[in-house]
């Protein structure tokens, strides 16, 4: 038993190990960890960019609307008496 666990590891050292082995290992490691390397993640960030564009474009649509809907005063000018809205 001793023997193949010997052959074992030199089979290892010999073909795993190799500093080209391992480097490339790691080069492709840190591909899959990199953000954006993902096609649907790139996407994903794509459509939260242009959620919070929209969104912030139409928080300023709605805000002015709402600036345009409150009436300036009574109608017809400064004509209305005072305290006419009470007595109804």
């Amino acid at each position: 038993m001793e023997a193949t666990d010997h052959a074992v590891l030199a089979s290892l050292e010999r073909d795993l190990l190799r500093r080209e082995v391992v480097e490339r290992a790691i080069e492709f490691a840190i591909d899959e960890l990199r953000p954006g390397s993902d096609p649907a993640e790139r996407r994903r960030d794509e459509v939260l960019r242009e959620m919070r564009r929209l969104d912030g474009e139409l928080s300023r649509l709605t805000a002015g609307g709402r600036e345009r809907r409150r009436p300036a005063g009574p109608p017809g000018g400064s004509q209305g008496t005072p305290g006419a809205a009470r007595a109804l």
